[in-house]
């Protein structure tokens, strides 16, 4: 444990073996990470409307539910939308893991994991959650504002939910207007550095364009290097 007086981060498990919670409890909060647990998915509404956590690990094969269905319903809420969230599960395959990422999941650890290697995730997400200052508060093109202190979106007055991916993306394309972006760039602002592919980048472009519509034919790709905002 490092001794700082930084303020531990605050998880929430989601996993209906309780073992499994304890141990994960235990062996993350040595890495200073706080963790409250919940067996019961049913309880999770609840427990958020109570307190929001700085993240959440919601493991994706819950006993008669899937967590990916859970994620998919987080998401339609705005006060919960921006809360990132890890899924943990032992389906390694890639197909799975970009239908996690397109859920709207901020990143994908497969078990059987260590605890630093969790820790440093759940740290990973947290940081992007928090943006530079160097940045404006509030970004204004072509209708939609994407206002970065209340990450809230808007697209002609009507809200439109992100994932904690989607609006970082969107938000890095609208503040470097006119610039081409990589796909390397855009994945390591948004995720961190991560083992995941281009395509993931690409999973999430797709996700954006559905939801702003018309909007984002000024999302142009630009073959071979990534993406560029103009209009």
């Amino acid at each position: 444990m490092s001794g700082s007086n930084v303020l531990p981060i605050q998880a929430i498990l989601v996993d209906d073996d309780k073992e499994v919670c304890e141990s994960v409890k235990e062996l993350l909060e040595y890495e200073e990470i706080k963790v409250k647990f919940i067996v019961n998915p049913s309880d999770l509404l609840v427990s958020l409307e109570e307190s929001l956590p700085d993240v959440l690990l919601l493991d994706q094969n819950l006993a008669g539910q899937n967590g990916l269905d859970w994620l998919s319903k987080l998401k339609t809420f705005q006060r919960f939308s921006q809360i990132p969230i890890i899924m943990l599960t032992g389906d390694k395959t890639e197909k799975n893991k970009v239908l996690a990422l397109d859920t709207g999941a901020d990143d994908y650890v497969c078990k059987p994991f260590s605890a630093p290697e969790l820790a440093a995730r759940i740290r990973a997400v947290v940081r992007r959650v928090s943006p530079t200052p160097t940045q404006p508060d509030k970004i204004e093109s072509n209708g939609l504002i994407v206002n970065r202190v209340t990450h809230q979106v808007t697209l002609h007055g009507r809200e439109v939910i992100l994932t904690l991916t989607e609006f970082k993306i969107v938000f890095e394309l609208l503040n470097n207007k006119n610039e081409v972006l990589s796909r390397d760039h855009l994945r390591e602002m948004a995720l961190g550095k991560t083992n995941v592919t281009d395509r993931t980048i690409d999973v999430h472009l797709a996700s954006l364009r559905k939801k702003l519509g018309d909007w984002a034919k000024d999302i142009k790709t630009v073959r071979g290097v990534g993406y560029r905002y103009s209009n």
